[in-house]
């Protein structure tokens, strides 16, 4: 796979641009300038960082960043900068993040061309769920039927369809699933008879990948999946409860994965994954012991191709791979350990936010699963040691992957930033800066990527400011 160094630059208020310099790795990479004020902290012909560093590729000479020696050049070529990130690149890419300017309240997932958000109301308080579509620049919600009265924190996007929990005050239906069709603009309340959830929590709640939403219910069968590929939704029951779990209570998560066609649930009795078939959910579930540690119920399990990337329960959340597509497999533990965040898994590619970084600092772990399931490929994970940044980037409190060009990248929030190589080597880590603020990292609070990796929607923000809006960026077509 060839990684493709960019340059980000500010085009306007809330809009960035990044094009591919087509120099190898090492060579390119970079902060934003603020708003046509010339270069940002960090570029080419820009101040150097406070630490007395620059972007790799540059040296600061008398607090101005200078072309350097090693990594630099333009249109095809290969290289090595410092640290061991190491490819080739050709032609131009694009990277537009945009501020959409809509409120809401940090609660965000991503479908087909849509992204649904917490609303919220002039004063700032809930207002239910809302979407908008990035590829028509919307700078308003569109409008869901009822949408104020749909819980604010509990929904999810699968293509074009947004599954939403509640409804009016009064109406006896708190725990009630409806799907809304985007593309059709309807809606399809699924019967309380076939589906009323139990044990809502801040994770392993509601769930979609593909075609299908899974959830937990108040009575047994207590792990449920909803069939949204036709007009009608379709409750899928899976009778064999986990672990001998009598409601939601005794779930502590759920996830569906539309690739192996598959639904993993953890129960809170024996800390075991239980992983059902959903073409045959009368079967009983396959059974993954979780380590010796248990599993930990803090963070909700990323999982794609039938990986599982999850943390333990020792209190210091170590983390850990799991193949469930082989009977026989483990779980494996990933060093470095201690994820402080929810982690992802994309394809062949997972990440994570560890606090076991450089000089006590928090950084990311990315890694790509290896073909001979699941040992990891060492030399593609690296927590970002001696950046040109010293450290400062490649952690957050969010992170997600997609695909920008035929690239994947990294992408993790906190201060919003980038990486086509994962934090391998110097300065991988391409920041986004505030233009409100010129020099200061734009700061959020949740980033998220739809399934196909295509799409970013996070939630925008600024320091020293209490508002959050939506920011989104298309990453291809």
């Amino acid at each position: 796979m060839k990684m493709i160094p960019y340059v980000l630059t500010v085009i306007g208020l809330g809009l960035f641009i990044a094009t591919g310099t087509g120099c190898a790795a090492g060579g390119g990479g970079g902060g934003g300038g603020g708003g046509g004020e010339g270069p940002g902290p960090g570029q080419l012909n820009g101040p150097c960082f406070a630490s007395g560093t620059c972007n790799a590729g540059l040296e600061c000479v008398d607090d101005v960043c200078v072309a350097g020696g090693e990594g630099e050049g333009e249109g095809e070529g290969e290289g090595e900068g410092e640290g061991e990130g190491e490819g080739e690149g050709e032609g131009e890419g694009e990277l537009n993040v945009v501020n959409s300017g809509i409120a809401i309240r940090g609660f965000l997932a991503v479908g087909d061309d849509i992204i649904a958000y917490a609303a919220t109301k002039p004063d700032g308080t809930p207002n239910g769920v809302d979407y908008m579509v990035p590829s028509a620049g919307d700078t308003a919600g569109r409008g869901i039927p009822g949408g104020p009265d749909f819980r604010y924190n509990h929904f999810a996007v699968t293509g074009k369809k947004i599954a939403l929990v509640g409804g009016p005050m009064g109406a006896g239906v708190d725990f009630q699933v409806s799907i809304y069709d985007t593309a059709t603009d309807t809606m399809s309340p699924v019967d309380l008879e076939e589906l009323e959830l139990g044990g809502i929590s801040d994770i392993g709640k509601i769930r979609a990948d593909g075609n299908y939403v899974v959830t937990r219910c108040g009575e047994s069968p207590v792990v449920r999946a909803i069939d949204v590929s036709g007009d009608v939704p379709v409750v899928v029951p899976f009778t064999v409860d986990p672990g001998g779990a009598t409601s939601g209570f005794d779930v502590s998560q759920v996830l569906v994965d539309a690739d192996t066609m598959t639904v993993v649930s953890v129960s809170t009795r024996n800390d075991v994954f239980y992983v059902y078939d959903i073409q045959n959910p009368e079967a009983a579930p396959l059974e993954f012991a979780g380590p010796a540690e248990g599993i930990d119920d803090g963070f909700q399990f990323g999982m794609d191709n039938g990986v599982i990337l999850f943390a333990d329960g020792a209190g210091y959340n170590d983390a850990f791979l799991l193949d469930v597509t082989d009977p026989a497999n483990v779980p494996v533990q990933l060093e470095p350990g201690e994820i402080e965040s929810p982690p992802t898994v994309w394809g062949d590619y997972y990440g994570y936010l560890s606090t076991e970084g450089p000089s006590g600092y928090s950084g990311s772990a990315v890694g790509l699963i290896a073909e001979a399931s699941p040992e990891v490929a060492e030399d593609e994970m690296n927590i970002l040691e001696g950046s040109a940044n010293w450290g400062e980037y490649g952690q957050g409190g969010s992170i997600a992957i997609g695909e920008l060009n035929g690239d994947v990248i990294w992408i993790i929030i906190g201060p919003l930033q980038w990486s086509t190589i994962g934090g391998t080597g110097a300065a991988a880590w391409n920041v986004i800066y505030d233009p409100g603020d010129p020099g200061v990292p734009l700061f959020g609070q949740t980033v998220v990527t739809n399934q196909a990796g295509t799409l970013l929607g996070f939630a925008w923000s600024s320091l020293g400011s209490d508002d959050t809006t939506l920011g989104y960026a298309i990453l291809s077509d």
